[in-house]
């Protein structure tokens, strides 16, 4: 089963400052069941959907997504970003979704590779390696660098509770 995600054409303007032709192209997107994806991976998909949409513009329309975003900066070559990817990629396959109360929260995690999205880095001001930025519906909630696997969970039912 696939997710759709829809915007409306106020959300596209306030968001991303783009024009409301873009909207076609947002109007059905889907994505892979997966909640874990590249940036790369959306570029290809919205691609796929005839959006000329830059790197930052997708990034910036999912961390608006409902749902506690997760985004990971790390690189290849970096020993920490390393160690700390199959934490991440643990967490994501046990918490797919939090329980607060009654409601279950999704969690997306989304990983941007710096070697490939260097001009990301002064746009969410990421200044080391492994850094981990938490939205939730486009509002940062906290930023922290490499995690204990215990950490990550807890932190992340923390801040599942304020995305309600």
């Amino acid at each position: 089963m696939k997710k759709l995600l829809l915007i409306s054409i106020i959300n596209i303007q306030q968001c991303f400052g783009m024009s409301a032709d873009l909207k076609i192209a947002l109007d059905k997107v889907t994505l892979p069941t997966s909640n874990v994806l590249s940036l790369n991976s959306l570029r290809s998909i919205f691609k796929k959907e005839r959006s000329n949409l830059t790197p930052q513009q997708i990034l910036d329309y999912m961390i608006h997504k409902d749902g506690l975003i997760v985004v990971k900066f790390s690189a290849a070559w970096c020993r920490p970003c390393r160690n700390f990817a199959p934490i991440v990629a643990a967490v994501a396959a046990e918490h797919q979704s939090v329980q607060v109360g009654e409601k279950k929260v999704a969690v997306f995690y989304i990983d941007v590779d710096i070697d490939e999205h260097k001009n990301l880095l002064g746009h969410y001001n990421i200044s080391s390696i492994p850094t981990v930025l938490f939205y939730c519906k486009g509002k940062m909630l906290t930023r922290e660098n490499s995690l204990t696997k215990n950490q990550l969970i807890n932190t992340i039912k923390h801040l599942a509770t304020k995305c309600n």
